[in-house]
Formats: C-alpha cells, sequence, structure tokens
C-alpha cells in the first residue's frame, strides 16, 4: 500500500531486539518513534495499530505499551487509531483491547463484534477534538448503506446485550480459565511452543520440539496440514495459519462447552503430533 511506513509489531515470542518479558523496555513502542523521525514526524497523518495484533498472531503487547505509543504521537503531533474490529467488544475481557493499558486513542475502528455478527456493520468513533472541526466543515464522505436502519438497531441490540448480559465481564473470567488450562496442555505438548491471549483471543504456536529455546522452527507443513484434517474429524472449527491455531469462542460459550472443546483439542494434538 503506497504511502505507509511499518514499525515492529509487539511480538514477544521472537522478539526482533533480543529481549525477554524479563527485559523489555518497550523497543518495540519506541520503534514507531525511530519510525516517525526517519520519515519525518509532519509527513505522518496518523499511527494506526491494533488493540492486539489479532490474525497476525494474537500478540498481546507488555503492559504500557499503548501508553507509550500514545506518548509518541502526541510528541509529535500525530494521531492515534486504534484497529479493535477484531479485539474489540468484551472479546479480550475489557469492552476494548486498548483499555487494559487505559488509553484513549484519537479514532477507534470497529466492526465484527458491534453487531454481534447479525448485520455487517462497522463504524469509527472519534475524540470531541476531531469531531468538532466538522462541526463547521462538512465530511464529505459516505457509501450506499451509510447509517442503515437495520444494522444500526443491530448495533444497539449487541452493545445492550453485552453489558445487561455482562459478557465482557464473563469473557475476562473464561480466560482466567483458559489460559491455566492452555498452558497445562503446552506443559505436556512439547510442539506448543508458545501460549498467549487474553479474555476469549488466544493463539498456540507450534514448533518442532526441541527448537523453541533456540531456532523456533515452525511445526512442517505437512505435519500442521494433518492436524487441521485431525481438528475437523473431531469437529473443532478453529482457525489455523501457518503454524498457528487460533482460538476465539463465542462470549456465551459455557465453562462446560469449553472444557469439552479443550479436551478434545488435547486428543487432536496427541492424535496428529504422535
Amino acid at each position: 500500500m503506497p504511502g505507509v511506513a511499518r514499525f515492529t509489531d509487539p511480538y514477544c515470542f521472537r522478539c526482533p531486539f533480543g529481549k525477554r518479558p524479563e527485559s523489555c523496555a518497550h523497543e518495540c513502542a519506541q520503534d514507531l518513534e525511530t519510525t516517525l523521525l526517519r520519515e519525518g514526524p509532519e509527513t505522518v497523518a496518523a499511527v494506526i495499530a491494533e488493540g492486539i495484533v489479532g490474525a497476525n498472531g494474537v500478540f498481546v503487547p507488555p503492559n504500557g505499551y499503548w501508553k507509550r505509543l500514545r506518548a509518541i504521537c502526541d510528541a509529535h503531533g500525530v494521531l492515534l487509531i486504534a484497529d479493535e474490529v477484531l479485539s474489540g467488544f468484551g472479546r479480550t475481557g475489557r469492552w476494548f483491547a486498548v483499555d487494559h493499558d487505559g488509553v484513549s486513542p484519537d479514532m477507534m475502528t470497529m466492526a465484527k463484534g458491534i453487531t454481534g455478527g447479525y448485520a455487517p456493520g462497522g463504524a469509527v468513533i472519534v475524540s470531541d477534538a476531531i469531531a468538532r472541526r466538522f462541526d463547521d466543515e462538512v465530511l464529505w464522505c459516505g457509501l450506499t448503506s451509510y447509517a442503515h436502519p437495520l444494522v444500526c438497531e443491530a448495533i444497539v441490540a449487541a452493545i445492550e446485550t453485552y453489558r445487561d448480559d455482562g459478557l465482557v465481564a464473563r469473557a475476562a473470567a473464561l480466560g482466567l480459565r483458559l489460559g491455566p488450562r492452555l498452558a497445562a496442555l503446552a506443559r505436556t505438548r512439547p510442539a506448543i511452543a508458545d501460549v498467549r491471549g487474553l479474555g476469549l483471543l488466544w493463539a498456540l504456536e507450534l514448533c518442532v520440539p526441541g527448537t523453541k529455546d533456540s531456532t523456533k522452527d515452525p511445526l512442517p507443513p505437512p505435519t500442521l496440514a494433518k492436524l487441521a484434517a485431525t481438528l475437523r474429524r473431531h469437529h473443532l472449527h478453529m482457525h489455523k495459519r501457518d503454524n498457528l491455531l487460533y482460538l476465539a469462542p463465542p462470549l456465551v460459550i459455557s465453562e462446560i462447552e469449553l472444557d469439552e472443546a479443550l479436551t478434545a483439542l488435547g486428543r487432536a494434538l496427541d492424535e496428529a503430533l504422535a
């Protein structure tokens, strides 16, 4: 995409700066400032990042990461945009993933959970300062289904349900149950090299046993294809990308259903990786 400069993901398992959690000084966040200074902050309109990096691997940033992004953007007069399309609306145990760091971005993009999946809808929420700019200046943009009443009704109903049924807090509580269960799976299955996530958004990174502390070689594609087929036989519909398995169960999943799924996952891993 022309006109876009990129900075480093907070990929702690494969930290490009060679750091470990106990020695991390937010080098991945500081890489944003390095990139801004290289490009020239005056040429940068905005910085956009996912609250928690989703499809690329569920990269949970270290505590304080978003605070550092906020400080860097403020220092250079650059807008900060949080992409909460995947990590928003309770998925990580907070309404939005940036809430874990207590940060308010200038703009926030959202979709998916905003309607509970019952209608295709998305939105951009902006700060008061940005909104006030358009009190006197028309925002010349629009789409065919702009503010479609059916979509807006689905948005209202979904948000009311998240709030009234306590689904955000429920996702946080289930995440405290899910995380240790996944860690227990990893302790007895050396191919699981890393377990990471928050709330009800998790990923398992699968590597060749014996390499996770050195080269961290991903499992080969034939093995992963066998695992994908085995998961289907166990009726587990999990997104798989490269050597990653993603777990993002519905926020209304019961504890019994979650335990059944984890038991089936363990069996599938044992069959495919034996």
